[in-house]
């Protein structure tokens, strides 16, 4: 997958769960086992989809950018989000079981982890 590749798929995926989490955020996080949730649950979901969508648009904008050193600083900031998030996933998940959808995101992140983490220290140029 081509570094351009991967920005696109991270703005698109985060896009959708952005939209989700801000517009609708009782229903997207319900299958996560949040219910019913309360109105700061709400409020902090809908915090989580405005950011989501801010990194969304951020990728959109650089995904053609040529090597430099701000896209590598991008590129790090991307690696490091998506492991914190990994992480807390990881432990939330085997410490108190959600359910089978939470594997799905755990995957996920952990592809972006390592895609975004291959371009900033492999393939950096």
């Amino acid at each position: 997958m081509s570094l351009r590749n991967l920005f696109i798929a991270s703005s698109i995926i985060g896009f959708i769960f952005g939209l989700g989490f801000y517009l609708a955020p009782a229903q997207t996080i319900g299958p996560y086992g949040v219910e019913p949730p309360t109105q700061s649950t709400l409020y902090f979901i809908r915090f989580v989809g405005a950011s989501f969508i801010g990194f969304s648009l951020l990728a959109w904008l650089v995904k053609d950018e040529p090597a430099s050193d701000t896209r590598q600083k991008i590129l790090l900031s991307y690696f490091v989000s998506y492991l914190l998030i990994l992480i807390v996933m990881l432990i939330e998940q085997l410490t108190t079981p959600v359910g089978a959808l939470v594997w799905v995101n755990i995957v996920i992140q952990a592809l972006f982890t390592a895609g975004f983490g291959y371009f900033r220290f492999i393939k950096t140029s």
